[in-house]
């Protein structure tokens, strides 16, 4: 392990991710040993392209001001993230050193596990380990599990959800046929469709199963055999891609979206009935659909799929 006293510069910086509530006792060490040594310290945050993640919570500006709460002198700079590629995260890195100290070498401090070993820029690097060092990730599961009781907490959750990238939120849906001849919409062809218990009854609101991908489904077709097996208990094994498009939802805002990728295929086995999401399902002749009893935000897909039969 190096110790400080073999790598004393005029200039040292600090290069971390700090994802964390308030700095733990090995950082404030970390800190308080580097301020000692240098005569000016340099804190370079990682900044990742991805907001509000699990592994990367906090915003840039959340960070500076925890960091300078503690120790206002110390000046702190955004360092943007290069997945995959350390080489050129370590250019990016001296080339944001030079901007500030364009003259001779700065030492780079990490704690246990830290940049040092993705880094293979020209300046000098000391990783300490002679703290008790408590991972980021362990203390955000902490956190994670921990009621929000004030209202500084909630405040900084609503921060989060007003300061990140509109989303993407990923469904599939799937028209399941049976009687059909493929490639041709002939007077036999049925779809099944289901209503939600609320529409039991009033002849309206039919739709196609299907459902948000889950973080476990290897596809977008895992994930369409998957909700049609737990909406309508029917088995589909050879499906056909039909297209994709943003779904209309009031759930959705601040930018939001729902964007979902739309697929048939035939019925191979397995009874059919209501399940999960939707309250009953049934098998409808789809040269004899109606639109207006067809829920409003499936009505496009209901069009692609009537264009995929007659082309």
């Amino acid at each position: 392990m190096k110790t400080i006293q073999e790598s004393e510069t005029a200039t040292a910086a600090i290069v971390g991710r700090f994802q964390l509530p308030s700095l733990h006792n090995a950082h404030r060490q970390l800190f308080e040993e580097v301020l000692k040594k240098h005569q000016r310290v340099l804190v370079f945050i990682g900044v990742s392209r991805i907001l509000g993640t699990r592994n990367d919570p906090l915003d840039f500006i959340t960070r500076k001001n925890m960091i300078e709460e503690t120790f206002p002198e110390v000046t702190c700079l955004p360092l943007g993230d290069i997945p995959g590629n350390d080489v050129a995260w370590s250019q990016l890195l001296d080339d944001a050193i030079h901007l500030i100290t364009p003259i001779g070498q700065i030492t780079l401090y990490g704690g246990r596990d830290s940049f040092v070993k993705h880094y293979s820029g020209k300046h000098r690097t000391v990783e300490l380990d002679a703290f008790a060092w408590v991972t980021g990730t362990d203390i955000r599961e902490m956190v994670g599990k921990s009621p929000l009781n004030t209202e500084e907490a909630r405040k900084g959750v609503i921060y989060l959800a007003e300061n990140q990238y509109p989303r993407v939120n990923q469904v599939v849906d799937i028209a399941v046929l049976r009687n059909g001849s493929e490639g041709a919409l002939t007077a036999e062809t049925e779809v099944l469709l289901g209503q939600r218990a609320e529409d039991r009854d009033t002849g309206l609101n039919w739709r196609f199963p299907g459902g948000f991908v889950n973080a476990t489904d290897p596809t977008l077709e895992a994930a369409a055999r998957r909700e049609v097996a737990e909406e309508t208990g029917a088995s589909v094994e050879t499906m056909e891609y039909i297209c994709s498009m943003a779904i209309s939802d009031s759930r959705m805002r601040g930018g939001d979206i729902i964007m979902t990728a739309f697929f048939k295929g035939l019925r191979t086995f397995g009874i059919v009935k209501g399940g999960d999401d939707l309250g009953q399902v049934m098998w409808q002749p789809l040269n004899k659909v109606r639109p207006e009893t067809i829920y409003k935000n499936h009505l496009p897909l209901l069009e692609a799929l009537i264009a995929s039969e007659l082309g």
